[in-house]
């Protein structure tokens, strides 16, 4: 982190202040009654703040010793392009928003979790601390709830439940981690947190706590099955939103792990092996989908693989860290805005069914983020993915060979998946009904920065030279070409009925399995509660009892939910598990 301490009354102070700040003060005045005109300018402008401070911000931090236990906002190179990414996609987004919503009364409530959201976002990409980044991180999570369950269909609410049950696990986790590393630091910051982690005697429960804790926002298999689910429920502006807000999950781990540091190699083949079952995992459940949004969102969790492998040959080779850390995050910029420029896409598939130039125009749009994500030669995607890859030798064995044969290979099924992207977008299918007057300009700008972006980002010059070498741009190509060939023939196949494959995997796959041990432990919970009041009977009498009521009125009972949402027990829940955070702090020794 950066030792430079700016003033509060600087143009970079009040920029580092601001941008967290402009989307509470937006979501405070929902107080009052306001015009959608109003609210689609707090939408649209909220995020100018955060883009200010990417572009014209220096680099530093500002102490605000006043807040919380004492905050600490500010960027760093990795800092400025998440901010930049993050916030392109939150204005294109709430621009969105106030075409999505025009003319609906729920515009208001949107954005009473929309803002927040945001501001959870921005915050944490600013955060020098653990305290404040968690703060804002989970500001970020739950807001993000709003946006999921919106529009109160079950698919909707079911989304939701999966989500918020599995923030509340996270945030347990990286609460339980933050326990742990709070003992042995001095300060919060995040360059004491990483010597602690090194030191630690807990070090392998710490990173296993932090890699669950963010892995589940960031999609790690098999944690990612509120990521599909949640895609494909919220309203289209929030989706886009939604795909930003993964990255948070990546930095969590940037700014925890101890990369650069000392050699940790169980641990960089643990989050490299978990990278490759990502990034082709991915691809063959996203083939799978009758939802372009479900499919976008295992094609975030593939790409995020790649930023695993990254971290894991991060944490084998401590000496390259400088320069692969720079790649992770122009590769987070790169699939921030081409994935954010997808979702919009789907706003724009209307256009589809009218046939003519337009047509031809929006195919041309949505095959240029859609080949970024492939790495197709002269993309920003054939950069990004020539500069990772150029670290790829510096794993540790055996992984330099199978990165080799991986890299090629998942991008043969990323091009296929597009294909089936582009497919299910096609008239006559059901996402093809989004919203899409108005959007055109907001996505074409946003297609404009997929395409220039990554080359703007200085000090690429070897990616850039590998990316234009002969070698380089054939590495690309044939990947790209065999996957578009096969998804060609397998469309050609399955339409005359040659191939009897039926594409149907519901969105979120393994969650069917999680749902049923759920459903043997409630049945056991109810058998385990009924035993009980039977055990209280036999002992006390209908008559005389020791307790006001029945166990099963204070007990969950086995058709639960709406007890879960009862605030005593969610209340009583968290104090348990504080509690035993704390005693095993107490007593580990």
């Amino acid at each position: 982190m950066n030792e430079a301490t700016v003033g509060l009354y600087s143009l970079q102070g009040m920029l580092l202040l601001a941008t967290p700040l402009a989307p509470l003060l937006a979501a405070a005045a929902l107080l009052r009654p306001l015009s959608e005109k109003t609210l689609r300018l707090l939408a649209a402008l909220s995020s100018l703040p955060a883009l200010g401070c990417a572009l014209v911000g220096g680099v530093g931090d500002l102490h605000l010793d006043w807040l919380l236990l004492g905050s600490r906002l500010g960027l760093d190179p990795t800092g400025r392009l998440f901010l930049l990414f993050t916030a392109l996609v939150w204005l294109a987004s709430g621009l969105y928003a106030g075409i999505w919503f025009r003319g609906r009364a729920s515009f208001r409530n949107f954005l009473g979790f929309f803002l927040p959201a945001m501001a959870g976002n921005f915050g944490a990409v600013l955060a020098h601390d653990m305290v404040d980044f968690f703060t804002f991180y989970a500001l970020m999570s739950f807001a993000a709830y709003g946006l999921v369950v919106h529009d109160g269909s079950g698919p909707a609410r079911r989304a939701g439940r999966v989500y918020i049950v599995l923030v509340v696990l996270g945030e347990v986790l990286l609460f339980s981690a933050l326990l742990l590393l709070a003992e042995g630091v001095g300060s919060p910051e995040f360059s004491r947190v990483v010597e602690v982690v090194e030191r630690s005697p807990e070090r392998d429960l710490i990173l296993l706590l932090l890699v669950a804790g963010f892995g589940l926002k960031a999609g790690l298999v098999p944690l990612h099955v509120a990521l599909p689910l949640t895609y494909a429920a919220a309203p289209l502006p929030a989706g886009a939103a939604l795909s930003v807000m993964t990255k948070v999950g990546l930095l969590g781990l940037l700014r925890f792990l101890p990369l650069g540091g000392s050699t940790l190699p169980g641990w960089a083949g643990t989050l490299t092996l978990a990278g490759l079952v990502m990034a082709l995992y991915g691809v063959a459940a996203g083939l799978a989908q009758r939802q372009a949004r479900a499919l976008l969102a295992y094609s975030s969790i593939s790409q995020l693989g790649y930023l695993f492998i990254g971290i894991g040959i991060g944490l084998s080779t401590p000496g390259a860290w400088p320069g692969l850390g720079a790649a992770l995050a122009l590769y987070a910029l790169h699939h921030g805005l081409a994935k954010g420029a997808l979702f919009l896409g789907v706003g724009m598939a209307p256009v589809l069914a009218l046939g003519g130039f337009r047509r031809v125009l929006l195919l041309a749009g949505l095959l240029l983020p859609a080949l970024a994500l492939c790495g197709a030669p002269l993309t920003s995607g054939a950069l990004v993915k020539a500069s990772l890859k150029g670290f790829a030798d510096l794993a540790a064995e055996p992984w330099p060979g199978v990165l080799e044969i991986m890299f090629p290979v998942a991008a043969v099924g990323t091009t296929a998946l597009m294909a089936r992207f582009l497919f299910l977008l096609w008239p006559g299918r059901a996402e093809v009904r989004e919203k899409q007057e108005g959007l055109g300009p907001i996505w074409a700008a946003l297609l404009i920065l997929v395409g220039i972006a990554a080359w703007l980002v200085p000090g690429q010059e070897q990616a850039l030279a590998k990316a234009f070498s002969l070698g380089g741009l054939w590495g690309a190509l044939w990947p790209v070409g065999l996957g578009a060939l096969l998804a060609w023939m397998v469309g050609r196949w399955a339409r005359t009925g040659r191939l009897p494959l039926r594409w149907d995997l519901p969105p979120g796959d393994v969650l069917v399995i999680y749902e049923g041990l759920a459903g043997w432990l409630t049945w056991i919970w109810a058998r385990l509660v009924a035993q009980l009041e039977r055990m209280q009977m036999a002992l006390q009498g209908e008559s005389v009892r020791c307790f006001p009521q029945k166990l099963s009125s204070i007990l969950p009972s086995a058709t639960s939910e709406g007890r879960l949402r009862n605030l005593a027990v969610a209340g009583a829940l968290l104090l348990v598990l504080f509690l035993a955070n704390l005693l095993f702090l107490i007593f580990r020794d």
